[in-house]
């Protein structure tokens, strides 16, 4: 097995939750929820993802990605405003008759530890 080899790296962090999720999910019950979250939270990777942004993870219901790692841009901090932005946009768009989700979204900017050998091999795919 290959030695781990770590650098620090600025990487920019976008946190996304949606707003009232247990009130929603008591209102319209589990099944309609998960629906929705499901389609939400496919829409706003897109548009993380269109901007360089990594999906770290989803957290029930929130998504967190990283902006800077595994690849880097010298605006990945524009990169993550721009995301943040266009995911306003798109919770605040009429969603013609489907449950209207509300979003949070935290964004911060620091250095963090980046597995360079994991970065190396999302490089090559």
């Amino acid at each position: 097995m290959r030695d781990r080899q770590a650098e620090i790296r600025p990487i920019t962090a976008l946190f996304l939750d949606v707003v009232g999720s247990t009130d929603l999910q008591a209102m319209v019950g589990a099944e309609r929820l998960k629906r929705t979250l499901d389609r939400a939270f496919a829409e706003l990777s897109d548009i993380m993802t269109s901007e360089g942004g990594t999906i770290e993870k989803y957290t029930g219901d929130g998504v967190f990605a990283i902006f800077g790692a595994p690849r880097a841009h010298g605006d990945d901090p524009l990169r993550a405003l721009r995301a943040a932005e266009a995911s306003l946009s798109w919770a605040n768009r009429n969603r013609d008759g489907q449950l209207q989700v509300g979003i949070r979204i935290g964004v911060e900017t620091g250095d963090a530890v980046v597995d360079v050998h994991r970065t190396d091999v999302e490089h090559q795919q």
